[in-house]
């Protein structure tokens, strides 16, 4: 009996260690995957930022100007897109969006960031945002 009694608590001490390492890895792949969703909402923000301004720029220089950006191509290992429509600018992935406001300032345009530059052109009512190079 006393046998039996020992293998009994050993296996039930070597669960508890299973149990335990198992809910850590779960903890730290939650904190992992917060991490990566805070970090690609940033990234997302930050080109929408970039590119924001560089529509007020080409739009305040006047008609007939004509911008050209490289823009970073993944975002959290994944392609994103850009949209531009009105007054509106978009930056978003599957899971993600940011959108911007531009006052008085109409745009166009849908970009996919694997073209690795954008151009941004001003007809005198529009800003146009287009696929550049390759």
């Amino acid at each position: 009996m006393k046998g039996q009694q020992k293998i009994f608590e050993e296996l039930l001490v070597f669960s508890l260690g299973l149990g335990l390492a198992s809910m850590l890895l779960m903890t730290f792949g939650n904190i992992s995957k917060n991490i990566e969703n805070t970090n690609v909402e940033n990234q997302l923000r930050d080109v929408n930022n970039l590119i924001s301004a560089m529509i007020v720029n080409v739009y305040e220089s006047g008609e007939n100007t004509t911008m050209v950006a490289k823009i970073p191509t993944l975002i959290g290992d994944e392609p994103y897109y850009i949209e531009a429509s009105g007054d509106e600018l978009k930056t978003y992935t599957k899971e993600k969006e940011v959108t911007n406001r531009l006052y008085n300032i109409n745009v166009d345009g849908k970009v996919i960031s694997s073209t690795w530059y954008i151009k941004l052109r001003n007809d005198g009512m529009v800003v146009h945002i287009e696929r550049w190079g390759y």
